[in-house]
């Protein structure tokens, strides 16, 4: 971690990310692309605790080498979504790797993608889907994505942990949505 703030502090991270990944493998036992190498590197230094900063910066850079790379972009909008900064941006970065899952039709890892662009519309205000005239959904709002994401988390065992969370999401939208007998059903649910 700490060469990797050396590297980044002195505008010599692109040399150093690009030998790291020569040594890296992905789950395939393939080389991965960069971006996909950073965010491995981003991830494992998140558990070391108290790198925010690095770890952003990570995902950023994961993000200028693959724009498209769904879990930097997820990450990074997520954590800006509940640090309550820079709300326009988290959204983009939230919107583009839900477009990124949405494009991709054999990608089963949608719960937290979901769970990620239902509180962006949370934190946006839109909580109802926006409908047209006639009648199709232009904008899903919080409460149907937040409820999208509960329903597949459910179906997965590999989401246990993030189900609390999912869920306290879901039962915050309903709430502020009037619909208040369910989200304190949700939310005692959730403390069991």
């Amino acid at each position: 971690a700490r060469a990797i703030e050396i590297a980044r502090d002195t505008d010599t991270i692109d040399p150093l990310l690009a030998e790291l990944v020569k040594g890296l493998k992905n789950r395939a036992g393939e080389t991965p692309d960069l971006g996909d190498a950073v965010y491995e590197i981003a991830l494992r230094i998140n558990t070391l605790g108290d790198r925010k900063p690095l770890v952003e910066w990570l995902y950023r850079t994961a993000i200028r080498h693959s724009p498209n790379h769904l879990w930097a972009n997820n990450n990074l909008g997520y954590s800006l979504l509940e640090e309550d900064r820079d709300i326009e941006e988290a959204v983009r970065q939230v919107e583009a790797a839900y477009n990124t899952m949405l494009a991709d039709p054999n990608n089963e890892e949608r719960a937290p993608i979901i769970d990620s662009m239902g509180w962006a519309r949370y934190k946006q205000g839109y909580f109802a889907d926006e409908i047209a005239p006639d009648g199709t959904i232009v904008r899903e709002g919080a409460v149907s994505l937040l409820k999208r994401s509960v329903d597949q988390a459910s179906k997965q065992p590999r989401y246990t942990e993030a189900m609390p969370v999912i869920i306290d999401h879901y039962a915050d939208a309903l709430w502020v949505s009037g619909q208040r007998e369910k989200a304190l059903e949700l939310w005692a649910d959730a403390a069991k």
